[in-house]
């Protein structure tokens, strides 16, 4: 909280991560998102996603695994949240079964 008051008393102008910079992050850590159409959709899926007041419930993180995952289901039909996506963000798939819900 202190870092937080300085940087505003210096007036530094801080943000946090959307959603979609999550989802390009998760894109460069498989290869199965290598297909456009995979990860456009899942775009997609996270600019609907704002729509619904419940999901604001999510980290942002969460929302971008949880549309790359609907996303490879719906085009690749494969599974793209392996066990190196699971180590490198710390969500496992039962963890985020719910926002694919």
């Amino acid at each position: 909280m202190m870092e937080r008051d300085m940087l505003l008393t210096m007036q530094f102008d801080v943000t946090a991560p959307s959603a979609y910079r999550f989802l390009e992050r998760y894109r460069k850590l498989t290869s199965v998102v290598n297909d456009g159409r995979v990860f456009y959709l899942a775009q997609y899926l996270q600019e609907i996603a704002l729509l619904d007041a419940s999901l604001l419930n999510y980290n942002p993180s969460e929302i971008a695994a949880a549309a790359l995952i609907l996303s490879c289901k719906c085009i690749k039909k494969v599974h793209a949240w392996t066990r190196e996506m699971e180590q490198a963000t710390g969500y496992s798939d039962e963890h985020l079964a719910p926002f694919v819900e």
